[in-house]
């Protein structure tokens, strides 16, 4: 696992792969027994929000709607998750 990351990351620093962050988000996000990755799952799918993808910007809606990692903001959520639907999401 530690190699997995150590070559994400690499991919992340090089080119800003959102495909790479989300992956990085998303091992984090199973990873719910371990102290602060609820967090580190929301700066990864964070920064692909911020990139405009679709994935990112969907979970940073729920995670504002659940308190996942931030802090519950229903504004936010229901901003995120209307954009996320305006990129396709269903």
């Amino acid at each position: 696992m530690k190699k997995i990351f150590a070559a994400l990351n690499e991919v992340v620093d090089k080119s800003k792969s959102s495909r790479a962050i989300n992956m990085l988000a998303e091992f984090n996000q199973v990873q719910d027994k371990k102290e602060g990755t609820a967090a580190e799952a929301a700066k990864y799918y964070s920064m692909t929000a911020e990139q405009g993808c679709l994935i990112g910007t969907h979970w940073m809606g729920v995670f504002y709607h659940l308190a996942i990692g931030v802090p519950k903001n229903l504004d936010k959520s229901l901003d995120l998750l209307r954009k996320a639907s305006k990129l396709g999401n269903g």
